[in-house]
């Protein structure tokens, strides 16, 4: 079992407002991310791994089942699987998710209408 992956190990995911580098070691009992946004993340759940979101700098929101509620430095998000969200602002994030991270089980969600 691989206990430490290097910065130079991780995967490197560009997509629009996000810049993320995913970690993950060899048996994926859990998974990481480094994030920087600059922007938004479209509402998503996963059906397979709980997430905690630490926010390490910078400030932004998190929307929660149709809850939205600001976040800055330090603050962190818990997250269990099946849950709705998204999440924006300028910001940089540390995210586990457990068990790890699975492809394909981040299931994409409709925004909510707030008008």
């Amino acid at each position: 079992m691989r206990h430490i992956v290097t910065a130079s190990e991780a995967v490197e995911i560009v997509r629009p407002g996000l810049r993320i580098h995913a970690y993950s070691p060899e048996d994926a009992f859990a998974s990481a991310s480094t994030i920087e946004v600059d922007g938004e993340h479209h509402r998503i759940h996963s059906t397979h791994s709980d997430r905690i979101y630490l926010v390490q700098s910078g400030s932004g929101w998190f929307e929660i089942d149709g809850v939205t509620k600001r976040v800055g430095a330090d603050d962190v998000v818990f997250l269990p699987r099946e849950t709705g969200y998204s999440y924006g602002g300028k910001m940089n994030l540390f995210l586990v998710h457990a068990p790890g991270f699975l492809d394909g089980t981040d299931v994409e969600l409709p925004a909510i209408d707030e008008s």
